[in-house]
């Protein structure tokens, strides 16, 4: 479990560890490597969302975010202090990174504009700026950021949009 680090130069792995007495933070889910903060954002499976400091080898947990299972973690193209995380049974959190705020988007019943689903399991910002979050039951949500609204892309009645309402991976292609 934990962390692996490879040293090109001596050709080592360093393994580090949470050190947390809830061993479910061992379950490292999703890894993001951010370059302009010097640190590696760290999603678990039942223990929330941690940051590697690569200069100090050490974990701090990042109690912003309450969500313990976290499913994916993207920066934010058009804001590097932005940081998207897409977690299982709670929605997503949009986190500022430098001041600390932090917004969350879930379903409501009777809100079409919002998130479609709860269970979330990737995300994506493309060319062009927009989130894109994949869900776990209804296919892909689309994010508006203003107004801040959530356009779904799923299969319903019959219309095949997408070849499964659960999607794990987004990607998207590069110019030609």
């Amino acid at each position: 479990g934990g962390l692996n680090k490879f040293n090109p130069t001596t050709e080592r792995f360093f393994n580090y560890h949470i050190n947390n007495i809830n061993k479910k933070s061992e379950d490292i889910i999703c890894v993001l490597n951010d370059e302009k903060a010097r640190c590696v954002w760290v999603g678990t499976y039942g223990d929330g969302l941690y940051q590697f400091n690569k200069s100090e080898n050490s974990f701090v947990k990042c109690d912003a975010i309450k969500a313990q299972f976290i499913r994916a973690v993207i920066t934010d193209t058009n804001d590097a202090n932005i940081l998207w995380v897409a977690t299982w049974g709670e929605g997503v959190f949009r986190l500022n990174t430098q001041n600390g705020s932090i917004q969350s988007f879930a379903n409501e019943v009777n809100n079409k504009f919002s998130l479609s689903d709860n269970y979330t399991l990737s995300l994506l910002i493309d060319r062009s700026g927009i989130v894109w979050v994949g869900t776990y039951n209804t296919g892909v949500n689309e994010i508006i950021t203003i107004p801040e609204r959530f356009y779904p892309l799923s299969n319903k009645n019959g219309t095949k949009i997408l070849s499964s309402n659960i999607v794990s991976a987004i990607s998207e292609e590069k110019d030609q």
